[in-house]
């Protein structure tokens, strides 16, 4: 969360949430998802509407990227 969190401001944005997704993406060889995707992503994690991610919301997306990593790693 700290890495992803630039600004230290306890939240992740729009922006550092892009910047994190696409250094994932790198990381596990897929293709960088595009601002609609990211913007998709914020808002299905936001439960409180407030346009940024708290820690714990910030774990749900953690969660599934592993999970999404582990299957890429099974094909």
């Amino acid at each position: 969360f700290s890495q992803a969190d630039t600004n230290k401001n306890g939240y992740i944005d729009e922006s550092e949430l892009e910047n994190m997704l696409n250094a994932c993406a790198y990381e596990i060889g897929a293709p960088k998802p595009s601002k609609e995707e990211v913007r998709a992503v914020l808002q299905k994690l936001d439960r409180n509407n407030d346009n940024q991610l708290s820690r714990d919301e910030f774990r749900a997306l953690v969660v599934r990227i592993y999970d999404y990593s582990e299957k890429l790693q099974k094909k």
